[in-house]
Parts: structure tokens; C-alpha cells; sequence
């Protein structure tokens, strides 16, 4: 239970930080953010960490994910009857 409670706090902090670094770099992309101080060029830096931590954390990204296999099943039942 305890693992959970700190999955999910883990999953909120990295979705507030994720957010906080694109409105950043979609102010500074616009225009709106003019020179980058050491508190914006930190966000800055950090979106490609986070992303990767995003998309690496999330598996049903990734092909071969375990999180649908009905879905798999349907796949694999629709290739034999569409087969060769």
C-alpha cells in the first residue's frame, strides 16, 4: 500500500514539474520570455529529463506492454483469421 501512495505522489510531483518546464519553454518559444534567467534555463534543461522519465515511466508507450492484453489477444486472434 505504502509503494502505491508513493508511485502516485511520484507520478503528481513529475506531472507538476513537466508542466510547470513546457509552460516555460512554450513562453520562451513565443516570444513572452525574453532573456533566460538561472530559474528558466533550469526548466529549460529539465523538459528533456522529464519527457524521458515520462515516456519511460508510462509502459503502455512502449510496444510489447503487458497493460492491455485483451487487446493483444484481439490482435493476435485477428491475424490468424486474416493470415496467409
Amino acid at each position: 500500500m505504502l509503494r502505491v501512495v508513493a508511485v502516485f505522489i511520484g507520478a503528481v510531483v513529475l506531472m507538476l514539474t513537466l508542466f510547470q518546464s513546457i509552460a516555460i519553454a512554450v513562453g520562451w518559444w513565443q516570444g513572452r520570455i525574453v532573456s533566460l534567467g538561472g530559474g528558466e534555463l533550469f526548466w529549460l534543461l529539465l523538459l528533456p529529463v522529464l519527457l524521458a522519465v515520462y515516456l519511460r515511466g508510462f509502459p503502455f508507450l512502449r510496444a510489447g506492454c503487458a497493460v492491455c492484453p485483451e487487446r493483444d489477444e484481439c490482435a493476435r486472434q485477428t491475424a490468424r483469421d486474416t493470415g496467409p
